[in-house]
This record gives C-alpha cells, sequence and structure tokens, in this order.
C-alpha cells in the first residue's frame, strides 16, 4: 500500500450538508478502493438538487500524483495500518481522518490518530483525508528510481523504503 506524503485538504465525507444524508451501503472495512469507487457514483445528498459528490472520496478519485491517478480514501483495517506505520511513515496530524467506511445514514468511520481508536463521525464534518493506492511493488533499481518512496509490504507486514544504491532489489525494512 502506497500513501501521499501529506494529508489532503481536510473535507467531509459527504457534500457537507446535513439534511439528506444518504445510506450508501458502503460498510467494508478492508476494500477502500472498491468503496471509494461506489462512493463516486452515489449521490451524497437526497435534499439537494442534481449530483452532490461525496468530497472526501473526490478528494481521491481526482488525485493525480507521482504518475499515478488510482488513490482512494482507506478503508478502517488499511488506515489502522497507516496509523501504527505513522511515525515511520511521517506527515500526520493527532486528528481524526476519514476512512471509506460507512457507518450509517448519518455517521462514516473515523480513525483518531492520537491513540488509533475508530469510532463513527458526522459525514457532514470536516476531517482529515489521507489518500492511498495498491500496485505492484517496483523494482527500486530501474530508470525511475524510486528513491525515498516507502511502502508497507503485506506479504512482510513491514514498511519498506527504496534505497537503490544498497545492492539487491534495493528495498530495505525500515525496522532495520
Amino acid at each position: 500500500m502506497y500513501t501521499t506524503p501529506a494529508d489532503a485538504p481536510g473535507a467531509p465525507w459527504n457534500n457537507g450538508n446535513t439534511p439528506g444524508r444518504v445510506s450508501t451501503g458502503r460498510t467494508s472495512t478492508v476494500t477502500g478502493a472498491s468503496n471509494t469507487a461506489a462512493l463516486l457514483g452515489i449521490d451524497s445528498d437526497s435534499s439537494a438538487a442534481g449530483f452532490q459528490p461525496h468530497l472526501a472520496a473526490r478528494t481521491c478519485g481526482q488525485l493525480f500524483v507521482h504518475e499515478k491517478s488510482d488513490w482512494y480514501v482507506p478503508a478502517t483495517s488499511e488506515l489502522s495500518v497507516l496509523y501504527a506505520n505513522a511515525t515511520a511513515i511521517g506527515g500526520f496530524t493527532s486528528g481524526r481522518y476519514w476512512t471509506s467506511t460507512e457507518q450509517g445514514q448519518n455517521d462514516s468511520r473515523i480513525v483518531i490518530f492520537s491513540d488509533g481508536g475508530v469510532s463513527g463521525w458526522s459525514k457532514n464534518a470536516a476531517n482529515n483525508v489521507r489518500c492511498v493506492r495498491k500496485g505492484y511493488v517496483p523494482s527500486c533499481i530501474n530508470p525511475m528510481h524510486e528513491d525515498g518512496a516507502v511502502i508497507y509490504n503485506t506479504w512482510f507486514n513491514r514498511l519498506q523504503y527504496c534505497d537503490p544504491y544498497s545492492g539487491g532489489d534495493g528495498w530495505r525494512s525500515m525496522d532495520r
């Protein structure tokens, strides 16, 4: 799993309105990519005319960073991995971060980065958004030189960084 080096601007989960909040059915705690993809096509406000976007999902869904456009709002378990590695990754605040996991018509889940707690939070409140993406692990010894890139290797459950000058495939564990 990859993450951006900094938070996106804070945003509400829905369009920021209290009346008209809708239940999206996006309750998966593990598949943020599919949650986000669905949210991008669901009207977030049944009382406002026209299509009202889910702003946190749109923030990541429209992101183009590092030549990639497949960013999404992480599900609860994915964001909890970032919390567990927040010091090594860097750039996080101690505040609340949206997940793509809905808790009900009025609330969606957040991870609180001061203590790692998970809670429901009103969809119309602005919270931090940190976008993530998944993909193959590139060789960091390549023409693009992914120097300094940090990945979370789910096979070994550890953060790794790219050091193309150290020999081998260049990926080094951050705990070694």
